[in-house]
């Protein structure tokens, strides 16, 4: 299991926790729940971004590859982060296994990477291997000389590419997708018509990357859900978990109130067949949630096992419509073994998740039952959870755990805390009322 321990970063003063299935940060703006979870994300990237380094290595930098891909990602961290000259020293450690881990520290102003000996060794004998290996595609391409050649050479290309991530998940233990959905995601919705004219320059590296996988997915969305599924039947040998996908549409579209569907004119939202409204002109709820939904049919469609972080997943949206926000990553989790990394500040979000908590811990009894009130595909082992609640208030930082173990729920009070904090200044009005008649 993962590990994160950060010092002195930004907001936040100590955060040592590991990293479960589902990771729920709760707290007030300004606590360090974006922090926390972008640093989380930075380092679930780095697999991916040593598959894409491999892939483009030159030849100048075989002697010495740490120095050059040490050199990527700390513009990567400056992009997630900003520039660090300013910054105060800090020290952040993210543990892949007990003895893989890759260290963070600021010296001088600038970001010190430190790979494990462990790790860096396996990362470097896996380099060595893949740099074999290219130089041999490299004496193959030159003897290319027919159309079947060409052929049989793009095969084994592909071949190469999945033996460099096959290496690079038994490396780091760890296979899935890295996928981040950034808050502000209307913006994205109302400027949908313009997104190939933004430079990509102007928004940050996490939106940009958001931006460029929602473009990739799209098209796929021209179609209805339906012919969408009819197309991975005939084009795919995967097995497709057609209960699963048949709860992720009722879901989605009872949150979204409609159908969402790409053409050449455009973004739409459909309430039916006639009726419908270009997105960027549909509701502030709808064009938060959308691509959030969508993307999560794909990976339930496809199987794929991701590791998501969302930011706000409830903003703009009603109660009931979070409550099937959170059904919906119940059955991701449970469908693909996928992990989730959330942020937020609704205890709306956190009551949700107790549903699909109690609903595993009394999993047998609901099975006995002619209407189970909960799917099975929904029921959340409470493991698989934890939750923390944020705070950070004249630069103290200080967090907590809000599981009650022994009840195996998110604790009343920690949802409560907001209301109850409103509810004693009205008792307060009200007793001033009373006295003054």
């Amino acid at each position: 299991m993962a590990r994160i321990r950060i010092e002195h970063f930004g907001p936040v003063k100590l955060f040592d926790e590991e990293i479960t299935d589902v990771t729920v940060l709760i707290g007030p703006q300004a606590s360090g729940k974006s922090t926390i979870s972008k640093l989380i994300f930075f380092f679930q990237s780095i697999p991916d971004e040593w598959v894409n380094y491999l892939l483009s290595v030159r030849q100048t930098e075989e002697n010495n590859p740490f120095f050059e891909f040490n050199k990527r990602l700390r513009r990567k961290f400056v992009g997630y982060f900003g520039t660090t000259k300013h910054m105060k020293p800090f020290h952040i450690r993210y543990e892949y296994d007990v003895e893989k881990f890759v260290r963070l520290d600021l010296k001088d102003g600038y970001v010190q990477i430190h790979f494990s000996d462990p790790l860096k060794r396996e990362i470097q004998e896996n380099f060595k291997h893949v740099v074999q290996m290219k130089k041999e595609m490299q004496y193959e391409e030159q003897q290319l000389d027919d159309f079947w050649n060409v052929s049989s050479w793009k095969v084994r290309q592909q071949n190469v590419l999945e033996k460099v991530k096959a290496a690079i998940t038994e490396v780091f233990g760890d296979s899935k997708t890295p996928i981040f959905i950034p808050a502000g995601r209307s913006l994205v919705a109302t400027l949908s018509d313009q997104l190939q004219d933004i430079n990509p320059q102007q928004l940050d590296v996490l939106t940009e990357q958001f931006i460029e996988r929602i473009n990739l997915l799209k098209k796929m969305f021209s179609h209805s859900f339906e012919e969408i599924i009819e197309d991975r039947k005939k084009f795919s040998t995967e097995k497709i978990d057609f209960e699963a996908i048949r709860l992720a549409i009722k879901m989605i579209e009872g949150v979204m109130k409609g159908k969402y569907m790409f053409s050449d004119y455009g973004e739409r939202i459909f309430f039916n067949e006639r009726e419908y409204t270009k997105l960027k002109f549909s509701s502030s709820g709808q064009q938060e949630v959308v691509w959030i939904l969508l993307l999560i049919f794909t990976i339930i469609l496809e199987r794929q096992r991701v590791f998501m972080v969302i930011e706000e997943p409830e903003a703009h949206l009603y109660p009931n419509a979070q409550k099937e926000m959170v059904a919906l990553f119940a059955l991701l989790l449970n469908v693909t073994n996928s992990t989730l990394v959330i942020t937020t500040h609704s205890p709306y979000i956190l009551s949700a998740f107790n549903i699909y908590l109690y609903a595993a811990k009394i999993g047998n009894k609901l099975d006995q039952r002619v209407h189970p009130i909960v799917d099975r595909k929904l029921r959340l082992s409470p493991e698989r959870l934890k939750a923390y609640m944020l705070e950070s208030e004249g630069g103290k930082f200080h967090y907590r755990s809000i599981i009650d173990n022994e009840l195996q729920f998110i604790q009343a009070e920690a949802i409560d805390e907001a209301s109850s904090a409103i509810n004693r200044v009205l008792d307060e009005l009200m007793e001033a009322e009373e006295a003054g008649e």
